[in-house]
């Protein structure tokens, strides 16, 4: 990923930078744990800042004191009062009985009232004359000029538009808050968070519950946003594409990086690398000098010279009041992953032919068809409800499927890795989970507890008290200690920190057995996965190249590959069933790429009316490229 460094944001008065928020020397503790020692950083106006650092390093902490529901110890912290400062609502119980479209529009309240007034004059006006009507007329032209300066006849368009691009489904607006899921509200309460255009933006994990267009076009929308945006976030794609600065939460302080994700990994290697020769450096002259006032004391005290000895305890004064470097520190809470060796397989592990499966009457997977050949670590992506974790239930005998065949090679064993992690029993405490699941000793469980990351009174931790990123960690230190020589894992860069990611991601690297991964991480799969699958309207397409590219251009045009075998390969089909088929496929792929075409056109600003004909074209074409699958389906019989 090309990096960067950007230009520092200046205020327009003076050219001097304006602090929007400041923390100076701030110390915070829970209990006997400090979070935070003489914690310092600045945000200037303008800037996009990345927030990042471990699972458990206080980032979330951070956003609580500046929206003032935290307090500190010591230190001082400077949030300016006369910016708007929005942030994502966790609690929206308050917000029950509303329906979507109403949350929507309470940004903009104010102008949809004075909207609504200009209609309660247009009606007054035909009642009054004289003075009264002239009047009237000057407050209807002052409202109309404010309605004007604010839009207040484009917000429906703005709603839809920013609705869209976060993948909400604009045809549930007249739902109500209660009937959503938890995913749904948060994209519902991001859309509102956004319409609000505040002055600073926090974002907490912004990346979490929306699928990779979603990601596509929130990046574009950050980036191109006038406000200020501080973003938590372990998206490291995401962070390369929308972040100017990077602020790392490490040893309780906090380290300034000017530039996005790719150029803080430079640049934090280059100053570790220099950091480690400055302490080596200073480590060899403090022996040097300890070993010569040793020395000198030992011929003071032979030769009983008391100038010797005065020279000597210069020396170590000199040692004492060296501004001391300090070495890099490792985190200790960090895992330790290795995969063990596998047992062999044979070359096809798992074979799809046909997959089929349907919920409630809508069909979820459509035909699908996937060969994963030993040693690959293949990927399936797609949009959030595109049927995934369906596919994945239905590799691991979870759930079955309508119709289809699903052979697993000779000699698979499968570890499965789901999205959300549950346990039997989590009243268990994570020694007791270990020692059971693995049927290991105390002292056995604790060692492979510390590789994940759980040391000292951890250990004890229950289970139920466990954040997502150590419920993974958890598991994967059952998983890791058993000999699977099939992989198969749902999103499991989920709610894990940057660091785990990267070790997971090395340790995959070095597993020599077969993987199938879920995931819409786009830098774990660029790194990691060999073979990429798009699941999109039931069917599965392999693709070569980079996953946002993809995405972005035309998700199903770039280098398309059949899953399985292409279909002039089957001896028994017709030369004209052939043509017709290859026909047909054709046909699919200019309509998947109308359509596509159309939902990029969508995400931008346009009038309501071109919006709602260019989602009549959407239907239409939707429609289409059903009855194609189906007649595709009817021949392939």
């Amino acid at each position: 990923t090309k990096t960067f460094i950007p230009n520092i944001p200046a205020d327009i008065n003076g050219g001097m930078n304006m602090n929007y928020i400041l923390f100076d020397k701030v110390t915070k503790s829970f209990g006997y744990e400090k979070i935070f020692e003489d914690l310092s950083f600045k945000v200037f106006k303008g800037e996009h800042i990345g927030l990042i650092g471990n699972n458990g390093s206080g980032k979330t902490t951070i956003f609580r004191m500046i929206t003032g529901c935290e307090t500190i110890y010591s230190g001082r912290i400077s949030v300016r009062t006369d910016i708007r400062t929005g942030y994502l609502e966790q609690e929206t119980s308050g917000y029950d009985g509303m329906k979507i479209i109403e949350v929507l529009r309470l940004p903009f309240k104010e102008v949809l009232d004075a909207v609504s007034k200009l209609g309660v004059y247009e009606e007054n006006m035909s009642k009054l004359s004289g003075r009264d009507l002239l009047y009237l007329l000057d407050e209807y032209g002052k409202l109309q000029a404010f309605v004007e300066f604010c839009d207040g006849y484009g917000i429906d368009t703005k709603i839809l538009s920013v609705a869209t691009g976060l993948g909400i489904d604009t045809t549930r607006f007249d739902d109500t808050i209660e009937t959503l899921s938890g995913g749904e509200r948060t994209r519902i309460f991001l859309c509102k968070l956004l319409l609000e255009e505040p002055d600073l933006i926090l974002l907490d994990e912004p990346t979490n519950h929306l699928d990779i267009i979603a990601v596509g076009w929130l990046e574009k929308f950050l980036s191109a946003y006038d406000g200020t945006v501080l973003t938590v976030s372990h998206d490291r794609t995401f962070l390369d594409n929308s972040v100017s600065k990077v602020i790392e939460i490490e040893n309780k302080k906090a380290v300034e990086y000017p530039g996005n994700f790719s150029w803080y990994k430079e640049e934090k290697a280059r100053r570790q690398e220099i950091l480690e020769k400055q302490f080596n450096s200073q480590q060899k002259e403090i022996k040097r000098l300890e070993k010569t006032a040793r020395q000198m004391r030992e011929w003071a005290r032979q030769a009983d010279n008391k100038q010797m000895y005065k020279r000597a305890v210069n020396v170590e004064r000199r040692i004492e009041h060296m501004d001391k470097v300090e070495g890099p520190v490792s985190d200790t809470a960090a895992m330790k992953m290795q995969l063990r060796n596998t047992n062999k397989s044979g070359k096809e592990v798992i074979r799809l032919e046909e997959i089929r499966k349907s919920f409630d009457g809508k069909i979820v997977l459509n035909g699908v068809n996937l060969l994963l050949r030993k040693g690959e670590k293949a990927v399936i992506s797609g949009q959030n409800g595109s049927g995934k974790s369906t596919l994945a239930n239905i590799i691991n005998n979870i759930l079955i499927a309508d119709s289809g065949i699903v052979k697993v090679g000779e000699g698979i064993k499968t570890g499965y890795l789901s999205q959300e992690v549950y346990f039997e029993d989590e009243k268990r405490t994570l020694l007791e989970e270990v020692q059971r699941s693995l049927g290991r000793d105390a002292g056995k469980a604790q060692k492979v507890l510390a590789a994940y990351g759980f040391k000292g009174e951890h250990v004890m931790k229950r289970i139920s008290a466990l954040s997502g990123g150590e419920r993974k960690r958890l598991r994967f230190g059952t998983m890791m200690q058993c000999e699977y020589n099939l992989l198969v894992m749902d999103e499991p860069t989920n709610h894990m920190d940057i660091g785990s990611r990267e070790i997971l991601e090395e340790a995959l690297m070095d597993y020599s057995g077969t993987c199938l991964f879920i995931s819409h991480d786009r830098f774990f799969i660029n790194k990691v996965c060999s073979v990429k699958y798009l699941l999109h309207l039931g069917h599965l397409t392999g693709y070569k190249g980079d996953y946002t590219k993809l995405l972005t251009e035309e998700k199903t045009s770039v280098n398309p590959e059949p899953s399985v075998q292409p279909v002039s390969s089957d001896k028994n089909i017709s030369k004209n069933r052939i043509a017709e088929v290859e026909d047909l496929e054709k046909d699919i792929r200019s309509t998947e790429i109308s359509i596509n075409k159309l939902d990029e056109q969508m995400m931008e600003q346009m009038p309501l009316n071109e919006l709602e004909l260019l989602l009549q074209e959407r239907k239409s074409l939707g429609e289409f490229l059903d009855l194609l699958y189906e007649k595709w389906a009817s021949i392939m019989q």
